[in-house]
């Protein structure tokens, strides 16, 4: 994959970590994913931090999501999609849910548009909107993480007892594989990457 470069820019951009330059209007109206990679989307999620940085330790959008890669063969679901389902926020940053909701439609739809144009350069067999086994697991995670993990809920958060239930599932999962822990991101990167290729 060639690396793009600008000597000028009618259009707002963004470099990556590996020297690429992500044009929003080139990905998003001329449906340009040459530069999305999935090296860049790795490093940077393995650096993201989850819940705006109110945990424990930090605990990245990486290590989430290679936890659900895992957790979603289990109920039936796409590991895949477990591992990519965050991966335009490489590009768009983790934004939490209570401001993606005060933001609204304006939010959603540009979050739509970068996660389908990210699928179609790293894995365009995926499909959106999100299944529903991969809702589940999400929600399921964000019990599990929140129930001590990695930060303490000060009320029940309004989680099901479904959900609560499988947030046990993923404890006892994330243990077996010994991802229950604290992570730098070299590592995430590194098992990151590693479970792409075995799965793709």
């Amino acid at each position: 994959m060639s690396v793009k470069k600008y000597s000028g820019k009618a259009h707002p951009w963004q470099q990556t970590f590996s020297g690429r330059e992500i044009i929003f209007h080139d990905i998003l109206e001329n449906d340009d994913t040459s530069q999305i990679d999935i090296t860049d989307i790795a490093h940077a999620l393995a650096r993201q931090c989850r819940y705006s940085g109110h945990v424990r330790f930090h605990y990245s959008v990486g290590q989430h999501s290679l936890i659900a890669s895992y957790v979603m063969p289990a109920l039936g679901g796409d590991p895949l999609e477990g591992l990519l389902h965050d991966s335009h926020e490489a590009y768009i940053t983790d934004l939490p849910t209570p401001i993606k909701r005060v933001l609204g439609d304006v939010w959603y739809e540009f979050e739509n548009k970068m996660q389908r144009k990210v699928y179609d350069a790293i894995a365009p067999q995926l499909e959106l909107p999100m299944s529903t086994v991969m809702k589940m697991v999400d929600y399921g995670m964000l019990a599990w993480e929140s129930d001590g993990f990695v930060l303490e809920r000060i009320n029940d958060w309004g989680v099901p007892k479904e959900i609560q239930d499988l947030s046990t599932r993923i404890q006892d999962t994330a243990s077996l594989l010994g991802l229950d822990r604290q992570m730098n991101s070299e590592e995430v990167t590194s098992l990151f990457l590693k479970r792409y290729e075995e799965l793709t």
